[in-house]
């Protein structure tokens, strides 16, 4: 047997052109299945952005910017390695900077009002 997600599976229960008597009973039936809890999606720190070279995170900047997808990688400078997150417009800045003035960093998108 296969666990599904069902926040993702009522999702499209909801948006479907299903009667709303078909809908209420796929939603019954989904409580009855064995489903996935969402990984947790805190916002990411700097050690575990040092493990993410490479790899796609969700930055969330204050500047008045929306929200985006960006890269992480690091760079060797004075003897020490620099994380970087790329940002607005392809730029990019000191991962440890960008969290210290507040700014936060996901492994993915967070979900509506998370953020």
């Amino acid at each position: 047997m296969r666990p599904i997600d069902a926040d993702f599976a009522k999702e499209r229960i909801r948006k479907s052109d299903l009667t709303n008597r078909e809908k209420i009973a796929l939603m019954l039936v989904l409580e009855d299945i064995p489903t996935l809890a969402p990984p947790p999606n805190d916002p990411l720190t700097l050690e575990e952005l040092r493990e993410m070279s490479g790899e796609p995170v969700w930055v969330v900047e204050l500047n008045g910017y929306p929200p985006h997808w960006g890269l992480v990688y690091w760079c060797r400078k004075s003897k020490r390695n620099i994380v970087y997150v790329t940002i607005n417009n392809g730029a990019s800045i000191c991962a440890e900077a960008f969290l210290t003035v507040g700014g936060k960093i996901y492994r993915r998108r967070p979900e509506e009002g998370m953020a």
